[in-house]
């Protein structure tokens, strides 16, 4: 019996870590976009082309990009039209700040 808690408090605990790293990347990811958005946005809006903009509610929401254990990127935030527009704007600078 006290194998069998041992296995499920590992278990649980491995589990708990791999969520808590998951969050991690999944808030720096979304400051990513968020930033390269804003990027390309006033971009946009300084070589008057209005009708390109990228909206914030274009972005997948948090707990759907948390709970995508497989993706660990950025790609899959956006539609892929879009995240083509914002990509040069993703890796300009470091965007560590939360």
């Amino acid at each position: 019996m006290r194998e069998v808690l041992i296995c499920i408090t590992s278990t649980i605990t491995i589990l708990a870590w791999f969520v808590m790293i998951k969050n991690i990347v999944t808030n720096v990811n979304l400051n990513k976009v968020c930033h390269a958005i804003h990027a390309y946005n006033t971009d946009i809006i300084w070589k008057k082309i209005d009708d390109k903009k990228i909206d914030y509610d274009d972005m997948s929401g948090y707990c759907k990009t948390l709970f995508r254990f497989w993706d660990w990127g950025c790609k899959n935030i956006l539609p892929k039209d879009k995240y083509e527009l914002i990509k040069k704007y993703i890796h300009k600078e470091k965007h560590y700040d939360s």
